[in-house]
């Protein structure tokens, strides 16, 4: 994995780049959040890919889900 900082003063965040991060997400994002709450908006061919295995680790680390499916186009 490889860590690109943005900074923006108290904005700063940080891109991770590299294979494997979506299982990684809950232990990258967790931390940084800052709510035990979050919400996943995406679309139904993105979601149909990747948004159970995204749940399935953020949920792993105690976060609450709210998912949100936006039409194509």
């Amino acid at each position: 994995m490889r860590t690109l900082a943005v900074n923006l003063g108290t904005r700063s965040y940080p891109i991770h780049m590299g294979a494997g991060l979506l299982a990684r997400a809950g232990e990258l994002l967790a931390p940084v959040l800052g709510a035990s709450k979050i919400g996943i908006i995406t679309n139904p061919t993105v979601g149909e890919l990747y948004l159970k295995p995204l749940e399935t680790t953020l949920i792993a680390r105690g976060l609450q889900l709210a998912r949100v499916l936006v039409p194509d186009g």
